[in-house]
């Protein structure tokens, strides 16, 4: 196990995006309190604690992204810490890389998207309650942008919407506010 503590300073924030890369497994604590695990084992973790599984392959290098409530920082210097923990006590590697990205009370939701098998798979996050996901087939004036029917759902502070059968020809997307 290895605690990595940074400080940071305080300020109006909007929004926090907090991204890890890890092997094998991470859990990371701001001001004390546990806002993001990952490969690990529920309940407390100690430094004999070892991930659930073994990460390697591309896996090692695909960031984990949550969206945290940025309610949590406290005024002044605040601390981040993060554990790393091996899959077993006979683990040839060993990798880490965070940021907490902080965004200012002017800002606006961005929307993320990858494809999943076959399907675009949208996010936005937690805050931005009520948004409503629009879709248009150019961006060409008149540009008609129509609702997106498919009800996005909230998990790991991330709205999402999965937009399945990719057809042929471009999309643009945008959210629009409540």
């Amino acid at each position: 196990m290895n605690c990595l503590p940074a400080c940071i300073v305080n300020a109006s924030f909007r929004y926090l995006t907090l991204r890890v890369l890890r092997d094998d497994g991470v859990v990371v604590y701001l001001n004390g309190a546990e806002i993001s695990r990952d490969n690990l084992p529920p309940g407390a973790i100690s430094s004999g604690t070892l991930a659930l599984r073994t990460i390697g392959g591309v896996d090692e290098t695909t960031w984990l992204t949550a969206a945290i409530d940025p309610t949590l920082l406290m005024a002044g210097t605040n601390l981040m810490a993060a554990a790393i923990h091996q899959s077993g006590t006979n683990s040839s590697d060993i990798s880490f890389d965070l940021e907490l990205i902080g965004y200012s009370a002017a800002s606006l939701p961005r929307l993320g998207g990858a494809v999943q098998a076959g399907a675009l798979a949208v996010s936005w996050p937690g805050w931005a309650a009520g948004y409503q996901l629009l879709c248009a087939t150019n961006l060409h004036q008149p540009v008609v942008w129509s609702a997106v029917t498919n009800s996005p759902f909230l998990s790991n502070h991330l709205w999402h919407v999965t937009l399945a059968g990719l057809t042929n020809g471009p999309r643009f997307y945008r959210l629009q506010a409540p």
